[in-house]
């Protein structure tokens, strides 16, 4: 088993044994350190593909948590999933 196996296995382990409330902090908090990001953002898309919740943890507190709902209709998002091809898109920001 590879090293990064090892890592991915102990960051879903820690947000199995979470608190439901605080499993996505885990997993933000565990890629953020892996990878020295400053924010990491989580996309969820709804049963029926109308909506997608762009949610962002930026600190280990829940005040470092935004969430974001997005239309899927005639987005960059709808066009990705339904590709299921990489792209790469200006945050705007600098980001």
């Amino acid at each position: 088993m590879a090293e990064n196996d090892f890592w991915v296995s102990g960051l879903l382990a820690a947000a199995e044994a979470a608190a439901p409330v605080a499993a996505v902090g885990v997993v933000a908090r565990g890629l953020r350190e892996q990878f020295g990001a400053r924010s990491v953002s989580f996309l969820f898309v709804d049963l029926v593909g109308r909506d997608l919740v762009r949610l962002t943890e930026a600190g280990d507190t829940l005040s470092g948590r935004t969430a974001e709902q997005v239309r899927l209709q005639d987005s960059e998002y709808q066009m990705v999933l339904r590709s299921q091809e990489l792209r790469q898109f200006s945050a705007g920001d600098g980001g």
